[in-house]
């Protein structure tokens, strides 16, 4: 948000640079991938105007200084995954007059990675991930039912369970347009990625009802330390993890700097 408020600081001092209307998104709920919907479920492009052309960044574990982009899929698919397993409960020293919620929902964490890795074609990317169980209250009682909750992750509509938040498409034309202002003006910094993420932006709601664009990432890991941890084989710490810590300075630089290129590439 920091990079967001600088780039409009920039574009403004710079209005006679660029032609036509700016319109910035402060959406809300983008960890959980619905603000963008509930956005447009409440009129805001009826409200203001659709846009040509969009643009959106994320800070990721790349140096600071950073920039990364592709042409088409960029981020996966996310579908939620939310079960509850009803049982029968009683005490835990006569299993057999019950049925066993805690025993079905621990079943179905494992039989789920055989979904993964037995029923889909293994050259399609796929990731299913168990993050909460919620069931019981002590150790020798069998609850009455368990809760279930996760996260399927892909890039295909083939291999998805459902549709609550869709894959990040860029648009080729303007991801390859704008890689070359990137390029030139990033001194080497620019680079494309490898592959898309396995994470999940609802920006791809915007994209959906046709507004054409460039999700790109820009790096946050103070360069030292990011070359110290990679040369000594350790894991540079990831988004979400409580060792991730951006550098403030060079990221929000390169954020604003990359975000003003991209907007006046685009409105000249």
């Amino acid at each position: 948000m920091a990079s967001w408020v600088g780039t409009a600081q920039a574009l403004v001092v710079m209005k006679a640079q660029w032609r036509g209307t700016l319109m910035f998104i402060a959406q809300p709920s983008e960890k959980t991938v619905t603000g963008a919907q509930a956005m447009l479920n409440d009129g805001v492009f009826a409200s203001f105007g659709q846009p040509d052309l969009g643009f959106a960044l994320h800070l990721g574990t790349a140096p600071a200084g950073a920039v990364s982009y592709q042409a088409g899929v960029i981020s996966s698919n996310s579908d939620v995954l939310d079960i509850i397993f009803v049982g029968r409960g009683g005490r835990g020293s006569s299993p057999s007059l019950t049925i066993d919620p805690v025993l079905m929902a621990a079943r179905m964490v494992v039989d789920v990675q055989g979904v993964v890795s037995l029923e889909k074609d293994a050259a399609q990317f796929g990731v299913v991930t168990i993050g909460a169980i919620h069931g019981g209250s002590a150790g020798n009682l069998i609850p009455d039912s368990v809760q279930l909750r996760g996260t399927a992750r892909s890039y295909s509509p083939e291999v998805r369970f459902s549709n609550p938040s869709n894959a990040v498409v860029n648009d080729v034309a303007l991801t390859e347009c704008t890689a070359e202002v990137f390029r030139a003006a990033l001194w080497g910094n620019a680079k494309p990625q490898s592959a898309p993420g396995s994470a999940s932006e609802d920006h791809a709601e915007f994209i959906i009802v046709g507004v054409p664009s460039v999700f790109f990432g820009i790096g946050g890991s103070d360069p030292v330390i990011h070359s110290q941890r990679r040369a000594a084989g350790k894991q540079v710490p990831a988004n979400h993890s409580p060792f991730f810590a951006p550098a403030p300075e060079p990221s929000i630089r390169t954020g604003v700097t990359a975000m003003a290129l991209a907007v006046l590439n685009a409105m000249q």
